[in-house]
C-alpha cells in the first residue's frame, strides 16, 4: 500500500475512533439517565424515558456507522 493509501486508512480509523467515542458518551448519558429514572416520580420518569429513547435511535444510527466504517476499512486494507 502507498503512502496516499495509508493516510487515507488512518484518517478512517481516526473517523471510526471519533464515533467510537461519542458511542461511549451515549452509553453514559443513557446510564445516567437509567440511574435517575430508577429514584424519581413517575412524571419525570416519562420525560426521562423519551430522552433515553431518542439516545438509543442515536445508538442505534452510531452502531450501523462505525459497521459500515470497519467494513470499509477492512476492504482497504485487502486491496
Amino acid at each position: 500500500m502507498n503512502r496516499e493509501g495509508l493516510i487515507h486508512q488512518l484518517n478512517q480509523v481516526k473517523q471510526v475512533q471519533e464515533m467510537l467515542d461519542k458511542k461511549e458518551e451515549l452509553l453514559l448519558t443513557m446510564k445516567s439517565i437509567a440511574l435517575e429514572a430508577t429514584n424519581t416520580e413517575a412524571t419525570r420518569r416519562i420525560v426521562l424515558n423519551h430522552s433515553f429513547q431518542d439516545l438509543q435511535s442515536q445508538l442505534s444510527y452510531l452502531e450501523s456507522e462505525i459497521m459500515d466504517s470497519f467494513r470499509e476499512i477492512l476492504k482497504n486494507s485487502i486491496e
